[in-house]
Order: C-alpha cells, then sequence, then structure tokens
C-alpha cells in the first residue's frame, strides 16, 4: 500500500488534472464527474517519469497501467479537495513551493532572455589573462632605494641594475648578492631581495598597477626596474611563476559562467525590489521566542529545497527590508 502512495504522490509534479481556466483538450483518454484527462497531459505526465518507466509504459498494456495511476491520482486530488485539505497551511506552502519553482525555472533559468555579448566574452579573457586569475602567483626578488629624492633613487636603482646585469653573465646569484649589499629592505635584503610569492593585486601594491601588469607577464629571469612604488624605488628580478590553472576555459565557458552571473544577479535585483515594494518588517525580539522544534525528517518541508534558484537565495535580500526598532 506504500509504494502504491509513493508511485501516486510522484505524479503530483507531472499530472496537473484539468486545471481552472486549461483550454479544453480536444482528444480526451479518459473523462467522468469533474474528470478529464486528455492526450497531451497524458504525454507530458509520461515524459517526467524515469526513462526505466517510461519503457515500462509503453507497450499498450503499460499505457493502460498509467492512465490507470494517473486517474487514481485525480480522483483522490478531487477528494482531498473536497475534504477541505486544499486548505490545510501544509499543502498551501507546497503549492507556493511548486509556484516559486516554476517562476525561477521561467525567469532566471535557459530561455530566460539573459544574453551575454561577444564583448563581454572577450573582457573576461583579458581581465583573466592580465591578472584576474586569483591561483596564478609571481615570485620576485627586489632592491629598494629610499634615500633622498626620488631622482637620487632612481640614480641609485639604475647603477644597482647596471651591476646586477654586468655580473649576471656567468653567476646566476648575482641579483641576489647585490640585494644582500645594496637593497635598503631590511626584511629582505637578508633572503637576497627575495619577496616571495604574490598575486597581481599585491604586486600591483607595492610596485603599481603598471608595473605589476608587466611582472604578471613576465617569464622567470626579467629583470625591471626603476619601478616608484609606494616605499620607494625598486629594481625587481621575477624569479618563479606558478600557475595552477588548467586550460584555459573555452569561449563557451566563459559565456556560460557570464550567464549565471548575470542570471544571479537579476535573481537578486528581484529580491531587492520585492522586499522594497513589500515594506517588510522583522521583529527580532519576537523571531528571538519562538521555539525551535526537535531536528527530525520532513517530507512536508516546504522550502528546505528548493531548486533552480539562481545565486544565494538566502543571502542579502532580507537587508533591503527593515528592521522593527
Amino acid at each position: 500500500m506504500r509504494m502504491a502512495w509513493v508511485s501516486l504522490l510522484a505524479l503530483g509534479c507531472a499530472a496537473g488534472g484539468q486545471r481552472p481556466g486549461a483550454t479544453e483538450q480536444p482528444r480526451l483518454l479518459a473523462s467522468g464527474r469533474d474528470l478529464r484527462i486528455g492526450a497531451d497531459e497524458f504525454a507530458r505526465s509520461l515524459s517526467d517519469q524515469a526513462p526505466m518507466l517510461r519503457e515500462k509504459y509503453a507497450s499498450p498494456e503499460g499505457r493502460k497501467a498509467f492512465l490507470r495511476r494517473l486517474i487514481q491520482f485525480e480522483l483522490l486530488a478531487g477528494e482531498a479537495v473536497r475534504a477541505g485539505l486544499d486548505r490545510d497551511p501544509r499543502v498551501q506552502m507546497a503549492m507556493k513551493k511548486a509556484l516559486v519553482e516554476r517562476f525561477v525555472q521561467q525567469s532566471f533559468q535557459a530561455g530566460s532572455g539573459e544574453s551575454v555579448t561577444d564583448a563581454e566574452v572577450q573582457a573576461f579573457a583579458e581581465r583573466r589573462r592580465d591578472g584576474a586569475d586569483p591561483t596564478r602567483k609571481v615570485r620576485v626578488a627586489g632592491m629598494l632605494f629610499r634615500r633622498g629624492d626620488a631622482a637620487a633613487q632612481r640614480v641609485a636603482a639604475g647603477a644597482a641594475l647596471e651591476q646586477v646585469r654586468r655580473r649576471e653573465q656567468g653567476n646566476k646569484l648575482a641579483f641576489h648578492e647585490v640585494a644582500r649589499d645594496l637593497s635598503e629592505d631590511e626584511k629582505s635584503r637578508d633572503l637576497g631581495g627575495d619577496l616571495g610569492f604574490g598575486s597581481h593585486a599585491e604586486l600591483a601594491a607595492r610596485f603599481g598597477a603598471g608595473a605589476a601588469a608587466d611582472l604578471w607577464r613576465a617569464a622567470p629571469g626579467t629583470l625591471s626596474g626603476p619601478l616608484q612604488g609606494s616605499e620607494g624605488t625598486w629594481i625587481v628580478k621575477v624569479t618563479d611563476v606558478r600557475d595552477e590553472r588548467a586550460a584555459p576555459p573555452s569561449r563557451e565557458e566563459i559565456r556560460e559562467r557570464l550567464l549565471r552571473e548575470k542570471r544571479a544577479d537579476s535573481f537578486r535585483a528581484l529580491l531587492d525590489r520585492l522586499y522594497r515594494e513589500a515594506a517588510v518588517v522583522i521583529d527580532e525580539e519576537e523571531l528571538a521566542r519562538v521555539p525551535i522544534p526537535e531536528s527530525r525528517m520532513d517530507a512536508m518541508n516546504p522550502i528546505g529545497a528548493m531548486r533552480g534558484m539562481p545565486g544565494d537565495a538566502d543571502a542579502a535580500p532580507g537587508e533591503g527590508g527593515r528592521k522593527r526598532p
């Protein structure tokens, strides 16, 4: 008996009976008092079943069995309405859940009207290449000069750079040796100027945005400078690059990612607008008084498993409403 109930309830996601205001189906497969099941509804309900079940119902006998299940579902649904269960709060909440899922599916999933232009795809790819990728790190060694004014610093940095270039012929450690002798950065001087791995943002904060972009693209061994940074004037050598990325995403993968982000943004904007228009007020004192029931599995939980929400539906939209002081 339990399996029969489970099977009938499974049909509820697909079979809707003759909905109020729906156009009459000209090809009726079954009819009776308050009962009309058309060919289109039958096909739609069958298409929502698992592939194995669809094969089971493909034969003439299987079709009759599936139709009988639809009839049983409609008869029981009608009996439930006559018993007043359509006014049960749990049933109404389950209906709201179905409405929300359907609305989100139509409005924010495939075919909902959002689009991504070729220019947006290209801009994303360039941002990733120019440093937006957080998995890429560049290791640099540096010599800092901060005595005197900017002109004096540049002269000292230029002289150190020339010394490194002369000594690097046949000596791969030349930069680190000169850094130990000349760098005015106490933290890195004893390390031969090693500044460790840095992200694009960290390089920009220390050396400036333009220099960071050049260092980000540079190969290990590249010398740069003099560079005017936040602490003084630098000469810098790229010593290593750590790139944990897999192959760059294809244009289609980028388009799909941007499309998901756009849908999530649109969903968030809708929720913010709805909160404002509804003038939501939250009474936090009353909320704190509500007792929390013991944890249990509840198959009728109408909110706990909403599918298809773009982005995080639990995040900020509540902040768009007002809190009762």
